[in-house]
């Protein structure tokens, strides 16, 4: 069940800019933080796993909308960014208790304060196993490939909110939860 945990923060935070990076290579790097936002997966628009993740390992897709909010730049090029809406489309073989060859594509719109349009943003996710995160703080790393942020790297922190605990039982279908992302150069 906590490797599921991983999975779907994995998925989460990877919906919200990222691909697979242990934090200790992160935290090695030196860089400086270009933007940071808050991110939300609403329980009325949560993201989906078709099939559900259950016991027997199978290939999965996942798709959902991310909210990207309260997000501030001490650069004067982002300083009109205030959020965003991150769509999301990975796969993975995926089980409750692992996850393999996790690859997941995100497209961004990012908003000014009046939600005019100011951007976009494409991040690509590539990470063999996410194993190896820890599923309370699960740190991610990525690159967008094109548009606003191009050539950044990104990371984040998310905690799933939605019913994980029954993935043995049940099989999980969908999760919502909450945390942060920031892009570094």
């Amino acid at each position: 069940m906590q490797t599921f945990v991983r999975f779907a923060t994995a998925v989460v935070v990877a919906a919200a800019l990222t691909g697979g990076v242990p934090a200790a290579q992160a935290s090695a790097r030196r860089s400086v933080t270009q933007l940071s936002c808050a991110v939300t997966i609403p329980q009325s628009r949560p993201l989906t796993f078709q099939p559900p993740v259950t016991l027997r390992p199978r290939a999965i897709t996942a798709r959902g909308t991310l909210v990207l909010s309260s997000c501030s730049s001490a650069l004067r090029t982002l300083a009109r960014v205030r959020g965003g809406v991150a769509r999301v489309y990975g796969r993975a073989t995926a089980s409750c208790n692992g996850v393999r060859d996790l690859r997941v594509r995100t497209t961004v719109t990012w908003y000014d304060s009046r939600r005019q349009t100011v951007g976009t943003s494409t991040v690509a996710l590539a990470a063999d196993t996410v194993a190896r995160f820890n599923p309370g703080d699960a740190l991610m790393g990525g690159r967008v490939t094109s548009g606003l942020l191009a050539g950044a790297r990104v990371y984040g922190s998310t905690t799933p909110t939605g019913p994980t605990v029954s993935c043995a039982l049940h099989g999980v279908r969908s999760i919502h939860g909450t945390g942060k992302v920031w892009a570094r150069r």
